[in-house]
């Protein structure tokens, strides 16, 4: 799974904008920039609002729209449709499903860069190269059940 397909990517979306039990994780699991360029923008506009007002959008999630319309018309028609069909979907995702497909995203992800990063260091020469590849297969690998259950951020 190199990249979250659209169906995921969605129902992220979703979680992020609407569910407040699972926004949280949601996010911090598949952050804004990991999502195509329309998604991106949504998602981007949702973890603003998270932010500020420590809940995902919800029925906000209209003005936000319009807003995100107003600063970027040339993508006013991809956004009002995908805007559609998170209302569509908002309450018939299993969540639990959806999560679990993120982690493993976010496993291989981690994964992949863990690797790139270990091979680079091997590749430098450099003598004591392995305590820095061990510390950054072990910061990129850790379960990411441990990381969600403290609250952190992933990104």
């Amino acid at each position: 799974m190199a990249d979250l397909n659209t169906t995921i990517q969605e129902n992220l979306l979703a979680l992020v904008c609407y569910d407040k039990e699972t926004h949280r994780v949601a996010l911090s699991l598949a952050p804004p920039s990991v999502y195509n360029p329309v998604f991106r923008d949504i998602a981007e506009a949702a973890s603003s609002h998270i932010d500020q007002w420590g809940e995902p959008p919800g029925e906000h999630m209209f003005d936000l729209m319009n807003a995100l319309c107003e600063r970027k018309p040339d993508i006013e028609e991809d956004a009002r449709q995908l805007f559609s069909t998170l209302n569509e979907i908002k309450d018939g995702i299993n969540s639990a499903y959806v999560i679990s497909q993120a982690k493993e995203f976010r496993r291989e992800q981690n994964l992949r860069t863990a690797l790139t990063k270990a091979t680079k260091l091997l590749q430098s020469g450099n003598e004591d190269c392995m305590n820095e590849i061990e510390i950054a297969l072990s910061t990129y690998l850790k379960p990411i059940e441990d990381s969600l259950r403290m609250g952190t951020r992933l990104w």
